[in-house]
Formats: C-alpha cells, structure tokens, sequence
C-alpha cells in the first residue's frame, strides 16, 4: 500500500498524496463541474483519479489526460459488487484520500476502506433534508461519521445542519463554498450575445438555468408567464440544460398559450456567452447546496431573482446585490418580478453589485486555496499516523 509523505518546514521530500474522487457520474451538474475544477487547479500538487459508480459522463472529457476516470456501471439496488470495486480501486491507486460526492459514494467508501490506510472525506452537496427527509439518514451518517476523517459542505446552513440535525461533531465539518472563473464569466455585450444565440433584440429576457427536474421548480415560472406579459408584454423565458422535465415544460408552456416566448437551449457549454444575454436570471429551486448557477450568473452582473430557501441567503442579500421571494410561491416570484422589471434602474444597481461580491467571496482560486488546505490537513495527519506506527514498531522491536 502506498503511503504519502507531505511537505513540511523540515524536509522538502515529500510524495504527492493519492486523492481518488468518488461520485455517480460526470455527467453536467454544478457538483460534477466543482470537481472537475478541483482536479483541474490542483493536478500539479496532488495525484488525482476518480470513479464514477454509474456512466463517467461528458465532464471526463474535461479532466487533464494524466488522471483516470473509471466507471463502475451499478446496477439498481443494493450492491456488494460496487463496495468490492472500490477497494480494488483504492489498492490499485494507492489512495491515501478517498473524497466521496454523495450519500451513497460516502456508504461505498467506507465500507471499502475497512483495512487499507486511506482516509475517507464525504463531501456532502445539496440540500440534506430535502433529499434524504428520514430520520435514518441522520442515523446513518452518525454511524459513517466514526471512519470518516472529515465531512466537506459547500455553505454554511449544510455545515450547521450535519451539526445541528445529524450529530456530526462541529470539528469534522468544514464548509468550502463553491467559486467562479471571474475571468471567464464576466459582463459583455447582451446585443452581441442576443444574436449569436438567435434571442430576440428587444425581449425583456429571464433565464432559467440547471437541470430540468422538479426540485428546480422552473414550472412556476413558465406559468406565471402569462400574468407577467399582461404587465410587461416584452417579457420571455430562456431555459437552458436538459434533463426529465423537458417535455413537461414544453407542454406546460404550449398550454399558457406562450410557446412562442419560451426559447429551450437545451444544455450548453458556453455559458459564459448566454447569461450576459439576459435580463435576469430566476432560480426558483426549493434545494440547494450552493448554486454554481447563481454564482456565474452574478459574476457577469446578471441580477438573480431567488427563493429565499436559506442556502440562496448566504448568496443574496435582499435588495442588494439580488432579490428573494417566498420559496414555492408562485404569487410571491410574479410581484416580485413585476416589481423589478418596473424599475431597470435598480437592476443596473444590482447586477453591478452581484459582481462585486462575486468577486469578493467566492472566486475560483478562493475555493481551489480550501480544497488545498483541506488535502494537506488529511495528508498530514495520515503521514503522522504512519510516523505514529513506525516508531512504535521500532520501540516494541527493542524490546526483543
């Protein structure tokens, strides 16, 4: 088994520690693009593979040629074969690190650690009680707590929530919110990008962006679309991504009688040219980790108009640099707009400070510096376990 030797103000011999990443699939979604980013900043400080429980996805694509991406193709139910996989992929990289992305990675990865020395770190993305409302699940994640070196949330209300609902001791959570490529998403022209996308010139554009499924209530605003155009004509709907809820929007759109101001992008890679492109993005998600839409959104000094779900809070201050409404309140996202749209002074005000404090919080190298410290800390604390071993071998060796 490979062990690593980190760093330190003593010696500059170190080798570099073996982080496997453990997730469902690379396929497009904010948690899948945060590792791609992850691996991508620190490729030249650490020794990166990843594993993908089903298909790798179109991300793999994305990862420096150096680091392998296997796929594993679970099936569904309950695996023993997946666990087994695993600790063959942890022998045959010489993990010192496994980072799981999910509840059911985190589950795997355990169990395949039982007897090697890698060190598990779960990394936990969405909304916990919103996914996984059982009690067990809080239970569950107690019991994985005690071979888990650390759990790694990407704001604050999931970190207080694995303390607060599920137990976790405060000193094994640390939140490393999620950051943006300020360079890359940045203001430009709308005109310009209006017409390389084939939108409209003169439409009061708002964008719905992420995957098209029900968490992500992007229904509410398809029907309410209707009442908006009796108050601003000009308005229409961008929705950008792919996933189950695409025909039902289409369908819900052709019934409100608006099809033809409802413009499906499907999913894209160039996003940096598509959010300049709109007036304001909405984000009526009832769930969230942190949204890597949102942050790239207001990293061009796009306006984003949010439900005032607690994970949005530490993003958006009311007024300031975005807007809230009531969460699953279509009433409260169709004043709120009406509101906005009325007034274009404010959002000229407003994009401008969503830039600011984009730049200020939550940019990329901000969040690749977390990860950084989080691997050395984990590392460091394995190479002085491995000292640890080694001397009491030594002394236990003497005594013969």
């Amino acid at each position: 088994m490979h062990h690593c030797r980190v760093a330190s103000s003593h010696s500059d011999d170190w080798m570099r520690a073996r982080i496997l990443h453990l997730l469902n699939t690379l396929g497009p979604g904010g948690m899948e693009q945060g590792v791609v980013k992850v691996v991508n900043g620190l490729r030249n400080e650490f020794a990166f593979s990843v594993c993908c429980l089903d298909a790798k996805g179109a991300l793999a694509e994305c990862l420096p040629a150096e680091v392998a991406v296997y796929e594993l193709r679970r099936q569904p139910g309950k695996n023993a074969r997946i666990a087994r996989a695993v600790r063959r992929l942890i022998k045959r990289e010489g993990a010192d690190i496994v980072h799981t992305h999910s509840f059911g990675c985190h589950f795997y990865a355990v169990s395949a650690s039982v007897g090697t020395s890698a060190a598990v770190i779960a990394g936990e993305h969405g909304d916990l009680y919103t996914l996984h409302p059982q009690k067990k699940y809080a239970i569950l994640r107690r019991l994985l707590a005690c071979r888990t070196a650390l759990f790694q949330t990407v704001s604050e209300t999931m970190r207080n929530d694995l303390i607060r609902c599920a137990g976790i001791p405060a000193r094994k959570v640390r939140a490393i919110p999620n950051g943006v490529d300020t360079a890359r998403f940045a203001p430009a022209d709308p005109c310009a990008c209006r017409r390389k996308l084939n939108l409209p010139e003169d439409a009061v554009l708002l964008g719905l962006v992420g995957r098209l499924n029900p968490v992500k209530r992007f229904d509410m605003m398809v029907r309410i679309l209707p009442l908006l155009r009796r108050r601003c004509e000009k308005v229409a709907v961008v929705l950008v991504g792919d996933g189950e809820e695409r025909e039902r929007l289409r369908e819900l759109s052709e019934g409100t009688g608006c099809a033809e101001r409802v413009f499906f992008l499907g999913y894209r890679t160039d996003m940096e040219s598509i959010y300049p492109a709109l007036d304001l993005l909405v984000h009526p998600s009832r769930s969230e980790g942190m949204s890597n839409v949102m942050l790239e959104a207001m990293s061009c000094g796009v306006p984003v108009v949010a439900s005032d779900i607690p994970a949005h809070g530490e993003l958006i201050s009311d007024g300031d640099n975005g807007f809230l409404f009531s969460a699953n309140s279509g009433e409260a996202l169709l004043g709120r707009l009406a509101q906005i749209l009325s007034e274009p002074e404010l959002r000229v005000r407003v994009g401008a400070q969503a830039r600011k404090s984009v730049e200020a919080r939550f940019r990329l190298e901000t969040m690749v510096e977390g990860y950084r410290r989080l691997y050395r800390q984990i590392a460091e604390g394995l190479n002085a376990r491995e000292r640890s071993s080694v001397r009491c071998q030594s002394e236990r060796g003497g005594r013969f």
